[in-house]
């Protein structure tokens, strides 16, 4: 109990509030001396992100190892949040190995890169990958329809894409893990869609490079992988030959009229502005410093604009881009295959047994 305390990043009092009970209850399982009711210990598991079973063990776990923070050096403890996300993750990846026979087949594997490929031949090996026509690119209306079918075609390379929350995007933007098979991005939910797109993108990287680790997008980082895969995802969004002569326009313009054209650019491929910038960069349209003297107001305007959509929202809606459109339907598939009880579809889902229909009918 101890074990699966520490390795979510709790401490007890937190621990012990979320659970439900008093501190001096919780360390009384975890030194022995009492154990927790059932429901206290289900309580427990879905806390700590744990099978019931391994919390039933005679001694903790050796081969549970979290993702590796590879984002800065000096980074903070990776909060709560995003290890259950991670936990969450996994646990769906292994979820979708069961029912393999279920899920959309992998049509593309994901093409093999070293950060001594070069950035555009590697972007196009990627973009070729994901099928992903530049025609096709323009032709989203929306935001949302981008990053719905940028998800779509990483399903190609047997990538599942999911969500994780309450995390703020300047801790993580996405995380990235390989499976025997299928692999796994997560997308921080608290990201604009065109963000998202830029993390997926910039995972996908990740995971060509052999790799995996936690992300966060920053264009001075002193990691060489990290600024591989920023470099890779802006050149597959925004490949050169087709911004050229909008990036031509960006050298004469300064302050207010420089954001706005980097806005603009962005909307026109379904990017964000930052990783306009980013590419911008480096093609040589802007000098390096341009980083330092705009990505502040482009933070702040984004601020902004996020600050302009509506609260609230819709739960099942959010729920199936919590676990990914594609693992919702093929878990759906299974129940309906007579390979998943009701019990087993809900657990996989999380969800009560009224809740499914209305899951179904959001899809």
């Amino acid at each position: 109990m101890r074990w699966a305390r520490e390795s979510i990043g709790l401490d007890v009092a937190e621990a012990a509030r979320r659970i439900g009970v008093s501190v001096d209850v919780l360390e009384t399982w975890e030194d022995g001396t009492r154990s927790p009711t059932t429901r206290q210990f289900r309580t427990a598991a879905r806390v700590y992100r744990r099978p019931t079973f391994v919390l039933m063990l005679a001694e903790p776990p050796t081969d549970f190892q979290p993702i590796r923070d590879f984002r800065r050096v000096g980074a903070q403890v990776m909060p709560y949040w995003l290890r259950a996300g991670i936990r969450r993750a996994l646990e769906q990846l292994d979820f979708y190995h069961e029912i393999s026979e279920h899920v959309p087949p992998v049509t593309a594997g994901l093409p093999m890169v070293t950060t001594s490929t070069g950035v555009e031949e590697a972007a196009q090996q990627i973009r070729d990958a994901l099928g992903v026509a530049i025609d096709t690119q323009r032709d989203w209306s929306t935001p949302e329809e981008a990053l719905a079918s940028w998800r779509e075609a990483a399903v190609r390379l047997g990538v599942l894409t999911v969500q994780f929350e309450r995390v703020p995007v300047t801790t993580a933007r996405g995380f990235s893990s390989h499976g025997e098979t299928y692999s796994v991005v997560g997308l921080n939910g608290a990201d604009s869609p065109r963000g998202k797109i830029f993390s997926l993108l910039h995972e996908i990287v990740h995971l060509a490079l052999g790799g995996d680790g936690v992300c966060d997008l920053y264009h001075d980082t002193q990691f060489e992988v990290e600024r591989f895969c920023n470099r890779v995802a802006g050149a597959a969004l925004l490949p050169a030959r087709e911004v050229d002569l909008s990036f031509r326009t960006l050298r004469s313009l300064r302050g207010g009229a420089l954001l706005d054209k980097l806005w603009e650019i962005g909307k026109r491929f379904e990017v964000s502005a930052e990783a306009t910038l980013i590419r911008a960069i480096e093609l040589g349209y802007l000098p390096a410093g341009t980083w330092d003297d705009v990505a502040g107001d482009l933070h702040d305007r984004y601020e902004e604009h996020a600050g302009k959509k509506p609260k609230g929202g819709h739960f099942y809606r959010t729920h199936i881009a919590r676990y990914g459109r594609t693992y919702v339907e093929s878990a759906l598939e299974a129940h309906s295959a007579r390979v998943l009880t009701l019990s087993e579809l809900c657990g996989a889902l999380d969800l009560k047994v009224e809740q499914v229909p209305r899951l179904v009918s959001a899809l």
